[in-house]
């Protein structure tokens, strides 16, 4: 792996954007991975200054492809690390990971290129804009001493299928984030639930942060093993990484089930369930 920090100063006007700019854009999700074949032109986030939002994109380092930032280092900064591809397949793509950390109450515009470097005069073969918008810090929340949940299927007016917990009101699975492969959580943005889609034979991995000093770890509190496997492995602290738990799910027939996740206990308990439709 290595680094890559690029200050290129742009001009300021041009970073920052009006709020109608923004009405047309995908969505961008901390920790989430984009795909090349699923990246839209544009992503929209919203972050607090100071704190600051990472994704992980695919690209293809063995092909000379990179991505790179031209931003305003006034107002915004960002780092790139080049991951190499976790197949041992020749050409199999790795991903950057990008942290986007505003400095000033923006919105503000990071413009993402893919190309070769060593290339010079040639367009670059992707581009993606990235505006963050400002708003407050969130509260830390933690979740009660986690029970076994009352799940139920209702129709809702849409006809789509909806979840809810006893006491709660309904929620549609469809409005739910979508969990991707190769996505890593760190625990103060590890939300409640999460829509997952797989074909019947495939897995999907993804990456929960843990803190192991503090006896925080993450187990499987359910799942119906008719419908999938899950396995866990608690990976330590390492270089430029946190400790995490490596989870990897492998859907064996299709329909519709949930895999609940726990971590820790008590009062700092946190739960996750995730809501699958397997293909």
């Amino acid at each position: 792996m290595y680094k890559t920090v690029l200050m290129l100063v742009a001009a300021l006007a041009a970073c920052q954007v009006t709020a109608a700019t923004v009405s047309t854009a995908g969505r961008m999700v901390d920790d989430a991975f984009y795909a090349m074949a699923n990246l839209p032109a544009e992503l929209v986030g919203v972050c607090p200054v100071g704190e600051d939002i990472d994704l992980k994109i695919e690209e293809n380092a063995s092909a000379g492809y990179v991505w790179s930032a031209v931003y305003d280092p006034r107002i915004i900064t960002v780092e790139i690390n080049h991951q190499a591809p976790r197949s041992a397949v020749a050409g199999a793509p790795g991903f950057a990971e990008i942290e986007l950390k505003p400095l000033t109450a923006g919105p503000v515009a990071v413009t993402l290129n893919y190309s070769r470097p060593f290339e010079s005069g040639v367009a670059p073969a992707r581009t993606v804009k990235c505006i963050l918008n400002p708003a407050a810090a969130p509260a830390m929340t933690t979740a009660p001493a986690p029970a076994a949940p009352v799940m139920a299927a209702v129709a809702t007016a849409a006809g789509a299928t909806a979840v809810t917990t006893a006491g709660a009101a309904p929620v549609a699975v469809e409005s739910l984030p979508l969990l991707y492969d190769d996505a890593y959580y760190r625990l103060s943005r590890v939300p409640a639930a999460l829509q997952v889609r797989i074909p019947v034979g495939e897995d999907l991995e993804f990456e929960l942060e843990e803190q192991p000093d503090a006896g925080f770890l993450w187990s499987v509190a359910s799942y119906d093993p008719t419908f999938c496997r899950v396995g866990i492995e608690h990976k330590p602290e390492g270089f430029f990484r946190r400790p995490k738990a490596d989870i990897e799910i492998k859907a064996l027939r299709s329909g519709a089930s949930t895999v609940e996740l726990i971590g820790g206990s008590g009062a700092s308990a946190k739960r996750l369930v995730l809501h699958f439709r397997i293909d």
